[in-house]
């Protein structure tokens, strides 16, 4: 019989499928490791066992590969990524403690033109709005515009803002998982990803995202986190169309008097 284990909690697996995520909709609700709602689904057709993410915004590492569209099939003793843990698949019932949290990862995103880099943290959110921890200065840019988690033993980047975030100069349409040397662009904003920590003459911003810790470990943004954003982005984008639309009110207003004021006189 096949097992799932992560940290000192297991499954085991039954002919069938088997939904895992931190949503009351999964079958196997796993809450300490930032998954998505739904995130993965694993397969059990007697000794085949697969594994299928949920959504094309799940993301799911295995080997050092990130699972896409397909399933995969798990072998005896392999590591599954996702969210913040480390799901350990085997034959036979596993010990506790083999199932640990991968090692925590490192990582910066580069600003070569302005010679900053900024750590990046479990959550690291990006764009206009002053409480982001990355600010990006550009009336193009949204106020909540992407965000960079630490998920499945590396970064992901989501696009979140209205004018979209491109990746190596392609739009990003669902969560990617970084590479050494991506660039993100970001309205005029374009930064750096590296795993390596930059020295010369780079400057270590310091990092926003610990003032916040509880925010930061929030769970992985699923669709209703990323609505609250773009309902958040809309706000901004509704208010300055109040305020053009006001300044134009008066603009108007003292046109009128002018010009009935020369006619009086």
């Amino acid at each position: 019989m096949a097992w799932l284990a992560v940290g000192t909690t297991m499954r085991e697996l039954d002919d069938g499928e088997l939904l895992v995520g931190s949503g009351p909709e999964a079958q196997w609700r796993v809450t300490s490791a930032d998954l998505s709602p739904s995130h993965f689904i694993i397969s059990v057709r007697g000794p085949n066992v697969t594994l299928l993410p949920a959504s094309r915004d799940a993301v799911v590492v295995i080997n050092g590969e990130r699972v896409h569209g397909t399933s995969r099939p798990l072998v005896d003793g392999v590591a599954i990524l996702a969210g913040s843990g480390r799901f350990l698949f085997s034959q036979s019932m596993p010990a506790a403690s083999e199932s640990q949290e991968p090692p925590a990862t490192v990582g910066f995103l580069v600003d070569d033109r302005g010679a900053v880099a900024h750590p990046l943290g479990p959550s690291t959110l990006i764009g206009r709005d002053a409480s982001n921890a990355i600010i990006v200065r550009d009336p193009t840019a949204s106020r909540f515009h992407a965000d960079v988690r630490r998920e499945a033993g590396g970064f992901v980047l989501r696009s979140l803002g209205a004018s979209g975030t491109r990746l190596n100069r392609l739009p990003v349409e669902t969560p990617t998982l970084l590479a050494e040397g991506d660039t993100i662009e970001i309205a005029f904003a374009v930064l750096r990803f590296t795993s390596v920590r930059p020295t010369g003459d780079i400057v270590i911003a310091p990092s926003r995202s610990a003032t916040n810790d509880a925010a930061g470990r929030r769970p992985t943004l699923g669709a209703d986190g990323v609505l609250t954003v773009r309902e958040a982005n809309a706000a901004s984008r509704g208010a300055r169309v109040v305020q053009t639309a006001a300044g134009l009110v008066i603009v108007a207003a003292v046109w009128a008097m002018w010009w009935w004021m020369r006619r009086a006189g």
